[in-house]
């Protein structure tokens, strides 16, 4: 039987990612719709998820670019959807 603080750790986990994914495809389907016939990164809802998950971990690609650049292109992507 578990313990109630395994419990409490499973849906503190178990939240974070639901409301994760939910935020995540949340942006990408605004990119998709927004940007989706000006580019072709976000042409369809799979390459907006794909664009999306790049965005995200170019920092940790030593040939991507730099982690300035990633954080930039990141605050401009949500701020332009915010707006």
């Amino acid at each position: 039987m578990p313990f109630a603080a395994d419990v409490e750790v499973w849906r503190g986990q178990y939240h974070f990612a639901l409301m994760f994914l939910i935020l995540f495809f949340f942006l990408t389907y605004t990119a998709y719709a927004m940007f989706g016939q000006d580019f072709d990164e976000f042409a369809t809802l799979e390459d907006a998820m794909l664009a999306q998950v790049a965005v995200r971990q170019c920092c940790a690609s030593p040939s991507g670019p730099s982690c300035s650049t990633c954080m930039f292109a990141f605050i401009f992507a949500t701020v332009s959807f915010l707006s």
